[in-house]
């Protein structure tokens, strides 16, 4: 074989490798994607600072006062809202056939009822859920603290007992 035959055998083995390689090296540069999905259910969770709550009264005396803090913790992005409502026994406080009803406690009235702002007045407490705090949000990680306080009084024609009763809080993600 002639020096120039093998040239041309080498230069063509060459060319041909060059020609073979090049479908792999367009292969292995074309973008591939990838895609992904991730899912978080929403979570909610309420918890409360204090689950009994106890009243000394005097007839006709003033209105005594305890609280509880709600605290209420979501990721859902559209919020939540916190309820209020009387518990199964109904909205008044009983003790035998003797009630304190739910009502605007003041002085010299028997009644009881709800406020969350820490003031002097207070909202009775119904049967059907009432909002007392929302969100249109997710909350901070150590979630969202609504202060309730419950009044209570007595007339001075009140009958001695020990009464009781008790409100629902719920909360709820906003849909």
């Amino acid at each position: 074989m002639s020096k120039i035959t093998k040239t041309i055998a080498a230069l063509g083995v060459v060319a041909g490798l060059g020609v073979a390689a090049l479908p792999l090296a367009s292969y292995a540069v074309n973008p591939t994607t990838v895609n992904l999905t991730a899912s978080l259910d929403d979570s909610l969770s309420l918890s409360v600072t204090e689950t009994e709550l106890a009243f000394e009264l005097d007839n006709g005396g003033a209105v005594v006062k305890d609280e509880t803090a709600a605290t209420v913790i979501t990721n859902s992005g559209k919020g939540y809202n916190l309820n209020i409502k009387a518990g199964s026994g109904g909205t008044a406080l009983t003790s035998g056939d003797y009630t304190i009803p739910a009502g605007e406690a003041a002085q010299g009235t028997s009644a009881w009822g709800y406020n969350t702002d820490g003031g002097t007045a207070y909202t009775a407490v119904t049967a059907s859920d009432v909002s007392i705090a929302e969100s249109s949000a997710p909350t901070p990680v150590a979630g969202t603290t609504t202060n309730i306080t419950i009044g209570v009084s007595a007339d001075a024609t009140q009958e001695a007992g020990t009464y009781t009763g008790s409100f629902v809080l719920t909360a709820a993600n906003k849909a």
